[in-house]
């Protein structure tokens, strides 16, 4: 089983690593106009606002959760 059918049952049916929901769009959009240089986010669950701010390229971005499935996750969604 993999790691979206375990967190999520439905991302095996869809694809749940290229959705770009349209409020971490923003929301990434927000941030990266302010031009940080480093950005901490926590609790950063699957990641889609980690990869929003990566392509918005918001400066720094460091993403950590207390979940490691979840770490995992997002790792798959923004790579380094």
């Amino acid at each position: 089983m993999t790691v979206e059918e375990i967190l999520h049952p439905h991302f095996a049916s869809c694809s749940a690593l290229s959705d770009r929901p349209p409020r971490a769009v923003d929301l990434a959009g927000r941030i990266s106009a302010r031009k940080p240089r480093r950005v901490l986010e926590l609790a950063a669950g699957s990641g889609v606002l980690t990869a929003e701010l990566l392509a918005a390229g918001s400066g720094d971005v460091t993403a950590t959760d207390l979940n490691e499935a979840m770490v995992e996750f997002g790792r798959r969604r923004a790579p380094e």
